[in-house]
């Protein structure tokens, strides 16, 4: 036997369903939803250890579907349709095989004395295997041709509840407007698990068929881009993989212009815990509320303590101190418990944690007061998201074969690569529970704003239907129809993208107004966390053409957005960020040329890599603009009276001792993303959501 040792390396947080019990997955709807995503292999179900792997199984249909591409144009083959299914009668489940698969006529199997690699690979004279396998036999590897092992991170005793993370997909529905169907995800960072191994088991004695299988299994597993919901890049660690790809391609060389990409490093940490007791900090300042009836000044106490986060330790020395010096009616507040005041309480609290942790312990302490104001029924519970009528779990009944002609395969490769900027401030919203925040961001880890690459999916499919101006109405996790949409949709990915941009969100404070009553309805109160206008996403988009050429439609589109009209984000009155594609480069490759080809192959299409010739790229020039929804007017608005766009939150930080000052909005300075409160503006701005409300009314 020969083994083909593997190593998968994320580069985007993966999908992973929850763990369930053997006897409960079939009719557990969500686990079956997941059917190609990571697994979770529970160590001890009693603390929830585990970590996550992924099937051989699947990491074997994805190679089969990349084969597929790649026979159409260059197989050396003579024999084998290439569907890959049971035969004989078996019976098999409906989810096997969901997707339309090429075609390749009626071509004769090999002969089973002088199998093809291809009819080795897919096991076709393994005539026990599925026996064996059923029967747990320990030594069943002996019985295939190929074997493709479960692939398993190295990260052991994992907390589920720490590790995964939740959120939440879903679908506008484009006839009306809102929300229609979603289901959760969990997803796990790279920074928890982003490397796995595996092993691909040859078992075969002529050293000719063995060569020519490791040629076939390594240009496949080299095209392969998605796997469990991320971008990935897998190499065979033992063997060299790069000279394995040239000899099936025929080609000797490539110029070094065309070598692989370096791995992108993963900068992902741990979020910084604070281990200081913050429960004793948050009951001592909880006591400060609890007499002359101030109980309701708790959660607005809470919304404070957060607000520190913006700013370092030395802020607690420069809080306001109250008129003539007499005490601050908030910060000189003394508690009956320890007779120590708000100011004091916080400096000898956290004036010993380290400056990075500084962040961390505003965000627990506010949560703390948080939880402390609930159980004292201080402020109504804001009303929850509206999502839709129930969570979508997809559908079960049969889907037939279908097969495409290989003809229609695609012939070029295409890496589209640029930066999307915001012009204005956005929501992309996660899953939380319990949250001080009724609304929070979408962040890593290491507290970087995210970019999902499902959001960036919506808003291309959005745009293509509205340039077509046809297209279905596919269901959030459907399955991609012949419409111009889909058809698109079909042949294209999107990375998930990261900011380096790590400042704490701003926090928004928003109502609704009952219009019969003038009046804010009862649980209308909410906070949300958007992100910076001025932050960059590195964007990467990866499309397949039969022509050397961009879709015209998806050219269309993304020379809308390189014109300003990206829409990205969630919550139209405050969430809708309008972006800037700018920056854009493409490059393409030829699939029918050899050394093209075997280019792109070692490269990855640079997939998760960071691309150093960006700059002898070609320019994605923009196309004339078209009729579209959306057009951008500029207004001026003339103020003849006093303006106050009250921010009550942050006075209760200025050292002049203000009631309110006027809202002033953080824009990060173009040209420097980082952490630094240095590189931000501050300019006084009336919320956009408030103009939205007044030209509602």
């Amino acid at each position: 036997m020969d083994h083909l040792k593997i190593k998968i390396n994320f580069t985007q947080p993966v999908r992973v369903v929850p763990w369930q019990k053997e006897e409960k997955r079939k009719s557990d709807k969500a686990y079956q939803r997941g059917g190609t995503f990571a697994k979770w292999h529970m160590e001890n179900e009693s603390e929830g250890t585990g970590r996550p792997y992924i099937t051989g199984s699947i990491l074997r249909s994805v190679l089969f579907a990349e084969l597929e591409k790649i026979l159409a144009i260059h197989n050396p083959y003579e024999c084998c349709s290439m569907p890959d299914k049971t035969e004989d009668g078996v019976s098999r489940p409906d989810f096997i095989r969901k997707r339309a698969v090429y075609n390749y006529g009626s071509k004769n199997y090999c002969a089973k004395n002088n199998p093809c690699p291809l009819c080795l690979l897919k096991g076709r004279y393994d005539e026990i295997r599925r026996k064996k396998k059923a029967e747990n036999k320990q030594d069943h590897l002996k019985n295939f041709t190929v074997h493709f092992s479960n692939i398993k991170s190295k990260a052991d005793n994992l907390i589920w509840q720490k590790t995964a993370v939740a959120r939440i997909v879903n679908r506008v529905d484009p006839e009306t407007g809102k929300a229609k169907d979603y289901f959760t995800i969990y997803e796990i960072e790279p920074s928890m698990s982003g490397n796995y191994y595996g092993i691909i088991t040859i078992n075969n004695n002529n050293p000719e068929q063995k060569n020519e299988l490791k040629k076939l299994i390594s240009t496949g597993l080299a095209q392969i881009k998605v796997l469990a919901g991320s971008i990935c890049r897998i190499d065979i660690t033992n063997e060299d993989h790069d000279n394995l790809i040239k000899h099936y391609m025929g080609v000797e060389d490539v110029s070094a212009g065309q070598e692989k990409g370096d791995p992108e490093q993963d900068a992902h940490s741990e979020k910084s815990n604070v281990t200081e007791n913050i429960s004793i900090a948050a009951e001592e300042i909880s006591a400060i509320f609890k007499i002359g009836g101030k109980e309701q000044k708790l959660r607005f106490t809470a919304d404070v303590i957060r607000e520190l986060r913006h700013e370092d330790f030395s802020i607690v020395n420069d809080l306001p101190m109250g008129k003539d010096n007499s005490g601050h009616f908030l910060w000189d507040q003394k508690s009956t418990r320890g007779n120590k005041t708000l100011r004091e309480i916080l400096k000898t609290s956290a004036g010993n944690i380290p400056s990075n942790k500084w962040r961390s312990f505003c965000e627990t302490l506010g949560q703390k007061l948080y939880e402390l104001s609930k159980k004292a029924g201080t402020r109504p519970v804001a009303l929850p998201r509206l999502l839709g009528e129930t969570e979508y779990f997809g559908a079960s009944s049969k889907i037939k074969d279908s097969y495409i002609p290989p003809e229609r395969a695609p012939s070029v490769k295409w890496t589209i690569a640029g930066v999307l900027k915001a012009e204005t401030p956005f929501f992309f919203g996660s899953k939380t529970t319990s949250s001080q925040t009724s609304d929070t961001i979408l962040l890593n880890r290491d507290n970087s704003f995210r970019l999902p690459a499902s959001v960036i999916r919506g808003a291309l499919r959005r745009d293509l239907r509205a340039v077509i101006g046809d297209g279905c109405n596919m269901p959030v996790g459907g399955k991609p129809c012949d419409c111009p949409v889909c058809v698109i949709m079909k042949r294209l990915i999107v990375e998930d993208s990261r900011s380096s941009c790590t400042m704490p969100p701003e926090i928004r404070y928003r109502i609704r107004l009952n219009p019969h009553t003038g009046t804010v309805d009862e649980g209308a109160l909410f906070d949300m966390e958007t992100g910076f206008q001025g932050i960059a996403f590195p964007f990467r988009l990866y499309f397949e053409s039969q022509y050397l050429r961009v879709d015209e439609k998806l050219e269309e589109v993304l020379s809308l957005w390189q014109s300003g009209h990206a829409f990205l984000g969630g919550n139209f009155g405050a969430g809708l960020g309008r972006f800037i594609l700018d920056e854009t480069k493409q490059q393409a490759w030829g699939i029918d040329d050899s050394e093209d080809y075997a280019a792109y192959l070692l490269c990855r299409g640079y997939a998760g890599t960071k691309i150093q010739e960006l700059a002898t790229w070609d320019s994605f020039e923009k196309v004339q603009d078209s009729n579209f929804q959306w057009e951008k007017i500029a207004i001026k608005i003339d103020i003849n009276s006093p303006l106050l766009s009250r921010d009550v939150i942050r006075a209760m930080l200025d050292e002049r001792n203000p009631d309110a000052v006027m809202f002033r909005k953080a824009i990060l300075a173009q040209g420097k993303e980082n952490s630094q409160s240095s590189e931000f503006e501050y300019r006084y701005a009336i919320k956009g959501e408030s103009f939205r409300g007044i030209i509602r009314n």
